[in-house]
Parts: C-alpha cells; sequence; structure tokens
C-alpha cells in the first residue's frame, strides 16, 4: 500500500496504532562513538553499551532518534549551532514523532546546542494524536528551556500561519511515497524562512527511489552537507551476537544526513 503521509497508523485519543504503540516504551539511549570509517562502511567495535544493543531484536529497545546514534548527533547538534548563531529566539519544527523517548532525545541536543540567553520554541507535528498528548503531558509538568509545543497534522500540510528557521525529519521518508515526499518538500519550503534550514537523515535507497534531490533543486534548496553514515538497525542479529562476543563488524553507509539551506549558498 502506497502511503502519502509521514507516518503510518492512526492513533486516536483511545487507542495506539500498530507503530507508536512499538515506540512509546522505548528507552532514550546514546550510544558512543563506535562506528570508524573504513573503505566500504564502517567498523563497529565492541561498546561498553552492549546491553542496549542486545535489545535490538524486541519490540521495545533504544530510541531511534537523532541522539541514538553518536554520528547523528554530533552532525545535528552541529546544524543547530550553525543555525543558532546570532539569533536570540529561534522557532523548530520536528516532521513526524515516534514517541516521548524520541521527543526528550531531540530536545536534549538542543538545549546543548543553544546558549543561555537564547529561546527555542520547538513543535512536534505528526498525523497521530497519542504520542502528542504523551509529549504534552510531559512538557508542560515539567521545567525545561526549550518551548515543547505539538501539532497534530500531516507533513503534508504544514499550518502555514507558522514559519520556522529549522525544520528537521528523521527517516521521515522511509514512510512516503514519491507524491508524499514532493508535497512534504513543497510544505517545508512554504514554512521555512528565507536562509533556513532543512535537516534530513535519509536512507540512500529512499533518497535514490524518491527522487529527492530533484525536489531539492524545484523548490530551491542548497544542499550545503551530505553525509553518509550507517545506523544500528541495519545490523543483523549475527552482527549483534558478533559485537558481543568481542568481535568487530562492518556496517554499510546506507543512510545520509542533508543539511538544505532555503535559498543561496552558505
Amino acid at each position: 500500500m502506497e502511503m502519502e503521509t509521514e507516518l503510518y497508523g492512526s492513533c486516536t485519543f483511545d487507542n495506539w496504532c500498530d507503530y507508536h504503540l512499538n515506540k512509546k516504551d522505548n528507552e532514550m539511549c546514546e550510544l558512543p562513538q563506535c562506528g570508524t570509517k573504513i573503505a566500504g562502511g564502517f567498523e563497529v567495535e565492541p561498546c561498553q553499551e552492549l546491553d542496549i544493543l542486545s535489545k535490538m531484536g524486541t519490540i521495545y529497545g533504544p530510541a531511534g532518534s537523532w541522539l541514538l546514534m553518536n554520528e547523528q548527533k554530533q552532525w545535528y547538534a552541529s546544524v543547530l549551532k550553525y543555525c543558532f548563531v546570532e539569533k536570540q529566539k529561534i522557532e523548530m519544527l520536528n516532521l513526524g514523532i515516534a514517541g516521548l523517548p524520541h521527543a526528550k532525545g531531540t530536545v536534549k541536543i538542543i538545549k546543548d546546542a543553544m546558549s543561555s540567553d537564547q529561546k527555542v520554541d520547538l513543535y512536534f507535528l505528526d498525523k497521530c494524536i497519542k504520542p502528542l498528548l504523551d509529549i504534552k503531558e510531559f512538557y508542560n509538568s515539567s521545567e525545561c528551556s526549550v518551548s515543547v509545543n505539538t501539532i497534530n497534522g500531516n507533513a503534508t500540510d504544514i499550518p502555514q500561519d507558522l514559519s520556522f528557521d529549522v525544520i528537521s525529519a528523521h527517516f521521515l521518508f522511509s514512510f512516503c511515497s514519491e507524491g508524499g515526499v514532493k508535497k512534504i518538500m513543497e510544505n517545508v519550503n512554504m514554512s521555512l524562512k528565507d536562509g533556513g534550514v532543512f535537516a534530513l537523515a535519509v536512507g540512500k535507497q529512499d533518497y535514490m527511489d524518491g527522487d529527492v534531490s530533484g525536489y531539492f533543486e524545484q523548490f530551491g534548496f542548497s544542499v550545503t552537507d551530505c553525509t553518509q553514515t550507517w545506523d544500528v538497525y541495519d545490523l543483523t542479529p549475527e552482527d549483534i551476537t558478533a559485537i558481543a562476543s568481542g568481535k568487530s563488524v562492518i556496517a554499510p553507509k546506507d543512510n545520509l544526513l542533508l543539511k538544505m539551506k532555503k535559498g543561496g549558498t552558505l
């Protein structure tokens, strides 16, 4: 079945969809820098967090947010620090959210990237209401230097009364048809301020299959950074067993981290 929106499933106020149900009890985790770049991929070596890796074969486990993979976390933090320079107030939008643990990971990176005198308004948008309710309840009852807001809707229909300095999507396009990708890019283009940045993590195959680069050009985005990286979710159960026994494995460069500026070049 072809999907036109950012996440499959349809959580209601009373029921979780299967996708978000399987994500809501993830743990917010950080893996250390355990991938060393080599020809053809990354060499993944044993690390202290083997108990985290061992959970990968279960329905629960680490939240696959920007925070989980050190390579992705450092890249995303560098994008935010660039965007935060000489700004007192920053407005951000995160397209699609798997659950509260994933939101916590995003907020943690933002807090580390911002200075004490800056204000960040962060919006999480998703078509499913349940994860948004969890996020809203948590951040309404806790002190946080980041203002956290939620929008119940599709990434193909971002509210046009809002505009953003930074929009990010973490493997959102894995759940989209080609038509859905085009609609999302069109909406991102309309919702980003001039000079704003779109930070995208995308599978290399999804990038090629969906003609993503063509949409960047069509809507006037300049790709200013394209980093190839690996993902712990690409490791097979055999890989995890090998790592747990003290061996190294080779992970392919299957994912891309893309920093795009709306209009012009950096």
